[in-house]
């Protein structure tokens, strides 16, 4: 049987008044369930704790162009599902609307995380703990999505992407994640994580960083701070230097 099809106003109507609280498998046809891996008896139970993100929602622009549906997902070689609200928007005509939020996916840091379609595939755009910061994410989001306005962020990704794949193997950079203002975390040639941070003018590299590390793309300026890191000279052990010294006494 296919789900119910609900705007998010409606379905937090519906929420409200109780209609998703059935241990059926016709409820989770109401609630809106597209698949699910566990058992449907479980699923009431993990509405509810994925009900204080959606009914905080107060953009006009989602509650009304806006179909919600979810999805329980088993991990791929884990013992583990995890949750996910799908956001649909109804505009057919324009791209770049839909989005989707997963709870406790196991490989996400957080327990929220964020996927637009604006950000691009398998590609986090905003994580965080709680349902009330998405939700503030979310609904701020909303008139950037209702009026197609392109966050500054965008082209900072863009020369993030670029910085990064002439350092690493392709396919890493779909790991490529938002991890803050102006910073990116990916997967290095090596498989560790580190971050690349884009700044608007030179003057907002840290002092001290070699200019020959910096990339200017498209007007931004890339650098990764684990570079410098590695660039510090290696200080000298103790143990060494007092060996030394006992020999030229010695003589």
């Amino acid at each position: 049987m296919t789900p119910e099809k609900h705007t998010v106003r409606q379905w937090q109507s519906l929420y409200q008044a109780g209609v998703f609280e059935g241990r059926k498998p016709e409820d989770s046809i109401k609630a809106g369930w597209l698949r699910y891996s566990c058992r449907f008896d479980a699923l009431p139970g993990r509405l509810r704790q994925m009900a204080p993100l959606v009914t905080r929602i107060r953009a006009l622009f989602l509650l009304d162009h806006y179909n919600i549906w979810f999805e329980n997902i088993c991990c791929p070689n884990r013992k583990a599902v995890y949750d996910r609200i799908l956001f649909q928007s109804l505009d057919a005509g324009r791209k770049g609307l839909s989005f989707h939020v997963d709870f406790k996916n196991p490989d996400e840091p957080d327990k929220w995380t964020l996927h637009t379609e604006r950000f691009g595939p398998a590609a986090s755009e905003y994580c965080c703990t709680s349902a009330l910061e998405m939700a503030q994410y979310i609904n701020g989001m909303a008139h950037e999505l209702k009026h197609g306005i392109q966050p500054s962020f965008l082209a900072e990704k863009a020369a993030a992407v670029s910085f990064i794949q002439d350092r690493t193997l392709p396919y890493l950079t779909r790991y490529i994640r938002r991890v803050g203002d102006h910073s990116y975390s990916f997967l290095d040639r090596d498989s560790r994580e580190k971050t690349v941070n884009v700044a608007g003018c030179r003057e907002e590299i840290p002092p001290g960083f070699q200019a020959f590390r910096v990339r200017e793309i498209h007007g931004l300026y890339v650098y990764c701070p684990a570079d410098m890191e590695k660039a510090q000279p290696a200080p000298l052990k103790a143990g060494k230097k007092s060996n030394r010294k006992r020999k030229e006494l010695q003589r």
